[in-house]
């Protein structure tokens, strides 16, 4: 049983969940700094339940995966910096955030993927849309966690990652897999065929978004992926 937990922006809803089970793998969406005032999280309070989330990464190297989302890049990367800067950027604690980010760039990665029941699934941040790929098929020949992955550290690969759609006040017709919106995904014929894709990025008040092609789970609650291929809300 896989343990997912979306965006999480200094929340520490997902704490609870970490010990509930002896999860085979855990995976965090990315978002983890950069909260919304009105929930009443500041900013250092975010900065220590990120450093908590990445000694928690160490102790478990091999059973937790941490994934970037645009409110990481913009720390971690110059490139996506210069061009694709989220909202609520704390400039006042960016020198440690990005001294977090560069010590600890072995951590991080921007897409995991598996196989559950006879369901291919791929993890990011935001969903990869074919639209996206097929403007950077120079350096994405396919869609896979390795080929995303392999994107980080290249800025011809960190400039395709900060590709904004129109629906997130970007140029492009849609976002790539830091930026699209849920909505671009529900664009015909904008999700790859043969792989079930599961994301945050875009906020839900409530419940998550669960179809037969994806799931986006940024709605500050733990979800599980079964063996069959299931998504579902964990009660705990």
């Amino acid at each position: 049983m896989i343990l997912i937990v979306p965006d999480v922006h200094g929340r520490d809803f997902y704490v609870p969940a970490l010990n509930a089970c002896a999860w085979d793998h855990i995976v965090f969406l990315g978002d983890y700094l950069d909260p919304y005032s009105y929930e009443g999280i500041t900013p250092k309070v975010a900065i220590e339940r990120f450093m908590e989330i990445i000694s928690y990464k160490r102790a478990n190297a091999e059973r937790v995966t941490l994934l970037l989302g645009n409110h990481d890049m913009h720390y971690s990367s110059e490139v996506v910096n210069d061009l694709a800067c989220s909202s609520r950027y704390d400039f006042f604690n960016e020198r440690e955030i990005k001294r977090l980010f560069a010590d600890n760039s072995d951590l991080f990665r921007l897409a995991w993927e598996t196989v559950a029941g006879e369901r291919r699934v791929l993890m990011t941040h935001a969903p990869v849309l074919c639209s996206w790929l097929e403007k950077n098929s120079d350096v994405m020949p396919e869609c896979s966690a390795a080929a995303l992955n392999g994107l980080l550290g290249t800025e011809a690969g960190e400039r395709a990652l900060s590709q904004v759609g129109r629906l997130r006040g970007g140029l492009q017709t849609v976002g790539g897999p830091l930026w699209a919106d849920v909505r671009e995904a529900e664009l015909s014929g904008e999700l790859p065929e043969g792989i079930y894709q599961v994301f945050g990025h875009t906020q839900q008040p409530v419940e998550p978004v669960i179809t037969d092609r994806y799931a986006c789970l940024d709605c500050r609650r733990c979800f599980t992926l079964d063996d069959a291929g299931r998504i579902a809300r964990l009660v705990l």
